[in-house]
């Protein structure tokens, strides 16, 4: 019997067929679905496809009740509420958007792409402060990811503020330093990404 990743892949192929036939959008549907339920508990990769077949026909509502299901299904799943948190936004639903990834730092305030979500939706609304804290918060977790440090020293760099940056990237580079030191194999590229910066 398939499990999950076949109808995912299923879906994924019966997807790229609607073009030329729209027969296959029924066999698309069925197969992302059956994905989500044979493996609802580690469903965010294959709810992203169904959200973005349901998004691709005109049918958002449904995308967003996927969305929801998943969630309460997974609710310390914060990928999934990053999901959705990103989808609410390019829906022009920022307030809800902003909510819902603070929810995903709630969830796990470890998970670096949540500070790094909410830093980009402050970005494109121009609260650029706010994006800045966000990277900041996002340094503060004390996870070994070069990510926060360098779109911080970026973004401060494009308000000319270039002192920061550069203490910004010293304390990255220090940072991927000290994880080296201590055996981590996955730091010295992230050292070799901020030297090339």
């Amino acid at each position: 019997s398939p499990d999950a990743k076949t109808y995912f892949r299923r879906g994924v192929a019966y997807a790229r067929q609607i073009i030329r036939d729209e027969a296959n959008a029924p066999l698309a549907e069925a197969d992302f679905r059956k994905a989500v339920e044979l493996e609802p508990t580690n469903s965010f990769w294959r709810i992203e496809g169904l959200i973005a077949f349901l998004e691709n026909e005109d049918r958002g509502d449904e995308a967003e009740e996927a969305y929801l299901s998943a969630i309460e299904d997974n609710s310390e799943d914060a990928s999934l509420m990053r999901g959705y948190a990103a989808w609410l936004y390019n829906q022009d639903r920022r307030d809800e958007a902003l909510g819902v990834v603070d929810q995903a730092i709630a969830v796990d305030d470890q998970d670096i792409d949540n500070y790094v979500l909410r830093a980009e939706m402050f970005i494109r609304m121009a609260d650029l402060n706010e994006a800045l804290a966000s990277y900041e918060d996002a340094r503060m977790a004390m996870t070994a990811n070069i990510k926060p440090y360098l779109r911080q020293a970026t973004l401060l760099l494009m308000l000319g503020r270039h002192d920061e940056a550069i203490e910004v990237l010293l304390e990255g580079k220090a940072m991927v330093e000290e994880r080296i030191a201590s055996g981590e194999v996955a730091s010295a590229r992230a050292l070799a990404q901020l030297e090339s910066e």
